[in-house]
């Protein structure tokens, strides 16, 4: 068996976390599959989140990462975007980062 992987521990600690606070939390999947053509296409957009999270009508998306992660160029841009729809972004290391939500 596969040890899992540093921010996937993260990732689960924030959402244990948001729904200990009674947040309705998801986990967002953005990743590539194969068609039968053998052919790769994404599914999701690029620098989509970790986790979206509600409660109150407060919606937070939050990018789990280790202490040395850093956010991607997409990720930025994504960021960027939802924050001036109004949005609220975490980017989560612990739980602290989450002590204002």
């Amino acid at each position: 068996m596969s040890r899992p992987q540093p921010e996937n521990a993260v990732r689960r600690g924030a959402k244990t976390l948001l729904e200990f606070k009674g947040y309705f939390c998801s986990i967002v999947t953005n990743r590539a599959i194969m068609n039968k053509k053998g052919q790769m296409y994404f599914q999701g957009s690029p620098g989509l989140p970790d986790l979206l999270a509600i409660r109150g009508g407060c919606v937070v998306a939050v990018e789990c990462k280790t202490f040395s992660g850093m956010l991607s160029e997409s990720q930025k841009a994504w960021r960027q975007e939802w924050e001036r729809h109004g949005g609220h972004y975490v980017v989560y290391r612990g739980p602290n980062d989450l002590r204002d939500y």
